[in-house]
């Protein structure tokens, strides 16, 4: 009897209503390396059903929610929900802490407009998120500068809740140093990573730079994109208009050995990302000797080292960008110093064993 209730303790109650843990995001990877550490099988309860947002959906979703929430309460110790589902999240969490639960709340970053709110509906979505939060007994934070945005939000004033930075764990390929990068080569291949149709990563700016760039430069793209939206046929039409199609090659979502293919031909990963609440695919890039170009903002000052590990520039002009790429594209020295530097400095990031063991001793306080 001792034993289960021991194991009942373990349980974790996870709410997930827009499917976030479903998609390969940056985000789902990071809130999927938390569920690890317990157990995704066994200790870990996802509430993920309410994708259809019919009223009667709803319903079904709130009976179901109020279930697992109530037969699970015995012993379980946290309700864990990143706020980037929605704000309706509010009310589940209400729910959660009349019943008496510990809420543990994930946040990526924040956009502009929920820390400085422009319209009424920001007004409304700024004051559910800071209700929400000050709810919360623990707020885990992926980086210094989303710490930072919480503080600006007053979390702290008046508010019982403690903010954690938790830098996500970064893979570094080990057979990787062991391909050798060839400074010789008449094409210079340049990799992003990431959602290509996401106006927050500004790929179309990525698109730009490509532009000015000599014809002996190749952009390789790992990431997915909706062939349908806007943002996409946006892209598409520039980098028809700039005669780029045989420039950009796209991949789509690839697995390990390609990507490792990939990273081992590419001399610089580009991130122009308005802004990154860490910058994963960054750090992943720089663990695996490739130099990373970005902007001097948000998570990825925490990332990129200036002029070690890469650059970080605050000119947003593609030509500007593109002057700065180009200067390392034709220095096999400049380029051979940045890369033994990320080989170096790499190892400095979140392994997944201290990964683990802070998310242990977080969940432990």
């Amino acid at each position: 009897m001792q034993k289960e209730k021991e194991k009942e303790k373990k349980i974790y109650l996870w709410f997930d209503p827009n499917g976030v843990l479903s998609n390969k995001t940056g985000g789902r990877i990071y809130n999927a390396a938390i569920m690890q550490t317990f157990g995704v099988n066994e200790n870990v309860l996802i509430i993920n059903d309410a994708n259809d947002s019919s009223l009667s959906n709803k319903i079904k979703f709130l009976i179901n929610f109020l279930n697992k929430l109530v037969v699970s309460r015995i012993g379980s110790k946290f309700f864990i929900i990143d706020i980037s589902n929605s704000v309706s999240s509010f009310f589940y969490v209400a729910i959660s802490k009349i019943l008496k639960y510990r809420i543990m709340v994930i946040v990526h970053h924040l956009n502009d407009n929920e820390i400085s709110p422009n319209d009424f509906k920001s007004c409304i979505k700024k004051m559910c998120y800071l209700l929400l939060l000050n709810l919360a007994n623990i707020v885990i934070a992926p980086s210094v500068f989303t710490k930072s945005q919480l503080l600006s939000l007053k979390l702290s004033g008046g508010s019982k809740s403690v903010i954690r930075v938790l830098n996500p764990p970064i893979r570094s390929f080990e057979s990787f140093a062991l391909l050798p990068f060839d400074y010789n080569n008449k094409k210079k291949y340049l990799i992003y990573v990431g959602r290509v149709d996401d106006p927050r990563k500004n790929f179309e700016l990525i698109v730009r730079v490509m532009s000015w760039l000599p014809v002996y430069v190749i952009l390789n793209v790992v990431g997915s994109f909706d062939s349908d939206s806007i943002e996409w046929t946006k892209i598409n039409n520039l980098i028809k208009d700039s005669s780029l199609e045989q420039r950009i090659q796209f991949h789509g979502k690839v697995g390990d050995d390609a990507l490792i293919n990939l990273l081992s031909l590419s001399s610089l990963l580009l991130n122009l990302s308005d802004v990154e609440g860490y910058g994963m695919a960054a750090a992943e890039a720089i663990s695996n000797g490739v130099p990373v170009v970005g902007f001097d903002r948000g998570g990825l000052k925490e990332v990129v080292k200036h002029n070690i590990t890469g650059l970080l520039i605050d000119d947003v002009k593609p030509q500007y960008i593109a002057k700065r790429v180009d200067y390392i594209l034709s220095s096999s020295e400049e380029l051979m110093r940045l890369k033994n530097n990320c080989f170096s400095l790499g190892c400095s990031f979140n392994n997944t064993e201290k990964f683990e063991s802070q998310v242990i001793k977080i969940f432990s306080e």
